[in-house]
Order: structure tokens, then sequence, then C-alpha cells
């Protein structure tokens, strides 16, 4: 009779560690990647202040200079900005649809939401000399703009 001889393996079966793998260090490099990229956007997001409707509409008016115009074109741009202003602010104030009206229209809106009849008639003003605009002097411009803007801008019953 014959012996058989097992023959054992010498060594343990081995693995290479998770950590010590390729593919688990570009996991690591990505989340790190992906969750530093969402605290910079909350941070950036938490430090932005929240504007009001007129906050945000006295900014953009401070911004219009219509000191620094001088053609008529630049006026008429000026009024365009203007009356966007008004629109924009009372859609965000109010929720009316007032962005995509004309000027007529604005004016017939704020007539039917009751709105103060002396900014209603200082607007009717304000349309009516942007459509006068290519029929008037640079300086009688200047003057009207400065007079209109400041009525947008410290008219208190938008707020």
């Amino acid at each position: 009779m014959e012996k058989t001889i097992d023959f054992y393996d010498i060594y343990d079966y081995y693995t290479v560690p998770f950590w010590q793998e390729p593919w688990f260090w570009i996991v690591i490099a990505l989340s790190l990647t992906v969750i530093g990229l969402l605290v910079f956007y909350w941070i950036k997001k938490r430090k932005a202040p929240k504007l009001t409707p007129w906050q945000r509409a006295y900014g953009q008016l401070d911004a219009l200079e219509p000191d620094s115009y001088a053609t008529q074109k630049e006026f008429k741009n000026f009024y365009y900005a203007l009356t966007n202003i008004v629109k924009e602010y009372l859609h965000e104030r109010f929720g009316w649809q007032a962005l995509d009206k004309t000027d007529d229209e604005l004016l017939t809106l704020l007539q039917s939401h009751n709105f103060h009849p002396e900014a209603i008639k200082q607007l009717e003003e304000l349309i009516a000399a942007a459509l006068n605009i290519k029929y008037a002097r640079t300086e009688a411009l200047k003057t009207q703009a400065i007079a209109h803007k400041t009525f947008i801008k410290h008219y208190r019953d938008w707020e």
C-alpha cells in the first residue's frame, strides 16, 4: 500500500485591503470634492442678503444716472429701464403680471387695482415724457429724467 502525501499550502490566501486599492482613493477624492463644493455654495448662498423688492428696485434706481446721458437714444434707454424697474417691482411686490404689459396696459392694471391716484398720474407723465423724447432738447430731457427718477425713488407709497 502506498502512502499518499497531502500537500498543503504554505501561505495563507492574501487580499489587498480595500483602503489600499486605487478605486478607494478615487471615491474619497470625488466625495471630498463634492462636499467641498456643496459647503462653498451653502456659505455663498447664506452670505447673500435677501433683498426686499423695494431695496432691489432702489439699488437699480441708484445705478441709473441721467446726468451721464447726452443723446436722445440714451434717454430713451433710460426711460425704458425706469419703467422696467417699476414693472419688476410691482411684479415682485404684489405678484401682478406687469412685466409683459405695455406702458398703457400698466396704467390700466394700476387703475384696476385701485393704486394710489398720485402715483398713476406721475406714471402717466413719465410715459408721456418717454413718448416725446425724440422731439425734446437734451437739456430738457436731462431735467425731466432727473425729476422722474427722483419721483420713482422717493415715492413712499410704493413700499
